[in-house]
C-alpha cells in the first residue's frame, strides 16, 4: 500500500434458485444423460405369425440422442413377443410393444396376421 486509494472489485455469481454455479453445473451434468424421450421407428406394424420385424428405439436427453439401456415389453405375449426390439408374431391378434428408457417410453401397435 503506497497511500493510493485501493479499489477492489468483487463478483458474485448466483445460480438458479440461489445455488452456486458449481451445483448448477453438476445438476445439469447429472441430467444431461437422463432420458426424457424415446422414439420408435414405427408407431404401428403388421407381422405374420412366426415371422419377425425389427423395431429401433432412439433415446433422447434434452433433444439429443444418447446411448441408454432400453427395456422392451409386450402387452400380449400370446400374440407377439419382443427381445431387443425384434418382434416375433405368435398368433393372430394385437399387441402393444413398449420401449422404455428411464421414465420415458414409446409404443408400437402390432397386428399379427396368420
Amino acid at each position: 500500500y503506497d497511500g493510493q486509494p485501493v479499489i477492489a472489485e468483487a463478483f458474485a455469481v448466483i445460480g438458479v434458485n440461489g445455488t452456486t454455479p458449481d451445483a448448477d453445473m453438476d445438476f445439469a451434468a447429472d441430467n444431461a444423460n437422463t432420458p426424457d424421450a424415446v422414439i420408435l421407428n414405427k408407431a404401428a406394424a403388421t407381422v405374420q405369425a412366426s415371422k419377425s420385424i425389427d423395431l429401433k428405439a432412439t433415446v433422447l436427453a434434452a433433444g439429443i440422442p444418447i446411448d441408454a439401456e432400453v427395456t422392451w415389453t409386450t402387452s400380449a405375449a400370446g400374440k407377439a413377443t419382443v427381445s431387443n426390439g425384434k418382434v416375433t408374431g405368435v398368433a393372430a391378434g394385437d399387441a402393444v410393444i413398449t420401449a422404455t428408457a428411464g421414465s420415458a417410453s414409446a409404443v408400437c401397435n402390432v397386428t399379427v396376421t396368420s
